[in-house]
């Protein structure tokens, strides 16, 4: 079974609104409107001269806008290299040379299933770690 079109549709979509949602969080964290927690890098917070340099902007209605630009349009190429790298119409930079990219399925459930190794999600932030090796090598 292959992913259907309602199901990628869906997803798709969840992807769109989640980009918007998190846009505006980031947003309100940087004017101080949020409670400014980050999970990304893993184990960071900001520091209080960050803070301090973030209540210095002027939160005007053109400088939110710029920012949602900016910011929407980076995370939209971080899934859209994403989707290429799943595609197989890009190779992941780190890769060998033969990557044909992967398949999403559509589930069918199995009650006795437990294999949680086929969740990405938990694996993406201890992941972290093995790209900062891959990092500092470079």
């Amino acid at each position: 079974m292959t992913l259907s079109e309602s199901n990628a549709k869906t997803l798709l979509i969840a992807v769109h609104e989640d980009i918007d949602e998190y846009t505006d969080n980031a947003i309100s964290n940087i004017f101080g409107q949020g409670d400014n927690a980050l999970t990304y890098p893993p184990d960071v917070k900001l520091s209080a001269d960050e803070i301090e340099a973030l209540n210095k902007l002027f939160a005007t209605d053109k400088l939110k806008s710029a920012l949602k630009k900016i910011i929407s349009d980076t995370s939209a190429a971080i899934i859209f290299n994403l989707l290429n790298n799943i595609d197989g119409t890009s190779n992941p930079k780190h890769s060998s040379d033969d990557w044909i990219g992967v398949k999403l399925v559509d589930e069918e459930p199995d009650p006795n299933d437990d294999n949680i190794a086929d969740f990405l999600h938990d694996e993406f932030y201890a992941t972290y770690w093995d790209w900062q090796t891959i990092k500092t090598k470079k």
